[in-house]
């Protein structure tokens, strides 16, 4: 009987062990971490180096680098990008899951006319590389860049 009893509470204890362990803790939206303290939008937030393809100094037709991100008051998934397109330009963007985020179509002034901006990116594993694709539309058409930032 005492045999039985200890393999009962031996297997009792163990079971409890893989069910315990087995769960995970999920963090309200917006927040990331093993204490779900993060806000998931803190991995961009800094200043990056951009790598743009439709941005391109004139005399050495090498890609210009800008852009500073910041939060966005407000929410906690939101952040501002900083001189979009080299162009003294913000938008904002808006994360998605922990490595995807997008830009919902907005409308910003550009000198003196406005365009619409739309795109979408993501950030690597290591956090210091963001790569985004944006399209840009005016009165001229719509012009579709690739752009990569890096710290």
């Amino acid at each position: 009987m005492k045999k039985m009893f200890r393999s009962f509470l031996f297997v009792a204890t163990v079971a409890t062990l893989f069910t315990v362990s087995s769960c995970t803790k999920e963090c309200d939206e917006g927040y990331e971490g093993n204490d779900c303290k993060t806000e998931i939008r803190e991995k961009y937030l800094g200043s990056w180096t951009a790598e743009d393809d439709c941005v391109k100094n004139t005399t050495t037709n090498q890609p210009v680098p800008y852009t500073v991100i910041n939060k966005k008051a407000g929410s906690v998934t939101q952040f501002e990008i900083t001189n979009v397109a080299n162009a003294g330009v913000t938008v904002v963007a808006t994360v998605n899951t922990e490595t995807t985020f997008t830009i919902d179509k907005q409308t910003v002034k550009v000198g003196t006319a406005n365009v619409e901006v739309t795109g979408n990116g993501t950030i690597s594993a290591d956090k210091k590389t963001v790569t985004a694709t944006y399209t840009v539309t005016g009165s001229g058409g719509a012009q579709s860049c690739s752009v990569k930032l890096t710290r």
